[in-house]
């Protein structure tokens, strides 16, 4: 089954439930691997507004989104063969090409390209996203330069001053992508990751990623996460949902106006029949 499109790249209504449905098996598949590991993890942003909201997923969302521990997730990283086939973990460290911070499970029977990674050449099955959660401190300076750290490190990851970030932020990476040498980037994108990654444990824990990169919550609104259903599955949710998703949302059970009922990414292309590799050339790295 391939999808259509509107003009910026959205499927339809009719359209997006039938990849929820196979965004759910990957979802079944984490539980199932971070279940025989003791991993920790629960479900994050639309997702887990979606499960206390709607019990499953919110009807014009068109993914799902996990937090996990930086400690576990490094784990799960180590036991990436428990995925049975055709289950993929996507990382940098895996699939050299993929350039975001966050952890990827993949369908790898399956495609979904996204406009922002048409040239990369990596494993674009349908996924779920695994964001780590990092420590963070409580000093405002100390914040700030753990914030930069991971900006800058996003930054040399991905190669590319960001789109969607304002004039100011694309012309200042543009020019520290300029200034800073070739090969000194992987050695300060090393850097700039071990600091952000070695901060002591303070109770307080951040994704340090997009639009959430400023934002920090108490270890005790997530873990210890507890079961909810979500579809036709229990899975984990933050210990504290409700002040989670005031922190995020605000008043989160008020439904937004119907014009604001939209998916937000933005798809060259979803099929959940064939895999992505029939693709190659096609429709990625043309």
């Amino acid at each position: 089954m391939s999808f259509d499109f509107d003009k910026y790249g959205r499927v339809n209504v009719e359209e997006v439930r039938e990849l929820q449905k196979c965004q759910l098996e990957i979802l079944r598949e984490i539980d199932r691997v971070c279940t025989k590991h003791n991993l920790v993890y629960c479900l994050a942003l639309g997702s887990c507004l979606g499960a206390v909201r709607h019990g499953g997923f919110i009807p014009w969302d068109d993914d799902i989104d996990i937090y996990m521990p930086i400690e576990d997730f490094e784990k799960l990283e180590k036991c990436r063969k428990s995925f049975k086939t055709p289950y993929f973990l996507q990382t940098h460290k895996s699939d050299p090409d993929y350039r975001l911070m966050i952890g990827r499970v993949r369908n790898s029977e399956t495609t979904l390209i996204e406009e922002s990674e048409i040239n990369q050449d990596i494993n674009h099955g349908i996924f779920v996203d695994i964001y780590p959660l990092f420590h963070c401190p409580k000093g405002k300076i100390r914040v700030k330069k753990v914030i930069f750290a991971s900006m800058l490190y996003r930054l040399l990851l991905y190669g590319e001053p960001p789109k969607k970030r304002g004039t100011v932020m694309k012309v200042g990476s543009f020019i520290l992508l300029k200034v800073i040498p070739n090969k000194l980037r992987d050695k300060l994108q090393h850097l700039c990751y071990h600091y952000f990654r070695k901060q002591r444990f303070t109770g307080w824990l951040s994704s340090l990623y997009g639009d959430e990169v400023s934002m920090k919550f108490p270890y005790d609104w997530l873990f210890p996460a507890c079961r909810r259903v979500f579809e036709d599955m229990q899975v984990y949710i933050p210990a504290n949902a409700d002040k989670y998703l005031k922190y995020t949302y605000g008043d989160y059970m008020k439904l937004p106006p119907v014009q604001e009922r939209k998916f937000h990414h933005s798809y060259v292309c979803v099929d959940l029949d064939k895999p992505y590799t029939v693709y190659k050339g096609k429709l990625y790295c043309k």
